[in-house]
């Protein structure tokens, strides 16, 4: 009898442990892939060139864009001697805003040797925008300039920009139409 009751107990063990071994019933969770962003597509907005545009001027070239993404704008003048320097704005403003720095600025470029200038502003939602061109001198300037927009893939976010503050001197006197 106790062999018949070692069997049992071996027995029960050995169904007990079978479960264990081989098939499972239970299934893993797959992971969810990480969806790929969209591919990025980038258009030209706008491209042009004009003349006259004299020092302590401003340059004003209004556009649109549809879809959210990042602007970029490059830049570029005849004469490496003059100071050109770049600003992009959500909407308009006039040249006391520009100077007072209350217009709405997304990215800027003031370098005063970069030639091209060129900006970047990631992470900007559709609507309207104008490309400010500055000449700060000291002579008339010809200028050329291309608008880009890239959507699609992953931006960051856009940061605040604001210009430096500007010397009495360094005021710009007026904005004409850059085209």
């Amino acid at each position: 009898m106790r062999t018949i009751t070692s069997r049992y107990l071996s027995l029960a063990l050995l169904a007990l442990a079978l479960p264990g071994c081989g098939g499972n019933d239970t299934t893993t969770p797959t992971p969810t892939p990480t969806p790929t962003p969209a591919p990025s597509v980038t258009t030209l907005i706008e491209e042009g060139s004009f003349s006259g545009l004299e020092a302590q001027f401003l340059a004003a070239i209004p556009f649109d864009t549809t879809s959210t993404g990042t602007i970029e704008a490059t830049v570029d003048w005849t004469f490496a001697s003059d100071n050109v320097e770049v600003y992009l704005v959500r909407g308009s403003c006039t040249v006391d805003q520009f100077n007072d720095l209350t217009c709405p600025f997304v990215a800027f470029s003031e370098s005063p040797t970069a030639k091209p200038e060129r900006i970047r502003a990631t992470n900007q939602g559709p609507g309207s925008f104008n490309l400010y061109i500055g000449n700060r001198g000291p002579d008339e300037e010809a200028v050329s300039f291309q608008i880009f927009l890239t959507t699609g893939g992953s931006g960051a976010s856009a940061r605040a920009t604001q210009p430096r503050r500007l010397g009495a001197a360094e005021r710009f006197v007026g904005i004409v139409p850059g085209r």
